[in-house]
């Protein structure tokens, strides 16, 4: 979860760092050594964040039909469209930024 390890707090480490950037979740579902659950709780606290924050940054969860952890490691027809979603989502957050330092 989105907790402050001196805390224990989850909206102290929001709040501490004031903003926390777009965030993009990718989790297979087939992963046996993450919980998917947990990612969709994390997902799921992160937005109730936002809202009571008034954000307007949009967060992504993306799970992966069939997916094992680590599934993007081979090129697959998968691997590669976790990727391009992955530059997509850079691009549409971080793309003026991105494009400056190259």
């Amino acid at each position: 979860m989105i907790q402050d390890i001196k805390t224990g707090s989850v909206s102290t480490e929001i709040s501490a760092q004031n903003a926390i950037p777009p965030t993009l979740l990718i989790h297979g579902d087939k992963d046996s050594l993450a919980s998917l659950m947990e990612t969709r709780d994390y997902y799921k606290e992160l937005k109730t964040l936002r809202s009571c924050n008034h954000s307007d940054i949009k967060d992504v969860l993306a799970e992966v039909p069939g997916g094992h952890h680590g599934f993007g490691y081979v090129k697959t027809p998968r691997s590669i469209a976790t990727a391009l979603a992955i530059a997509s989502f850079m691009h549409h957050h971080f793309g003026s930024v991105m494009e400056s330092r190259l």
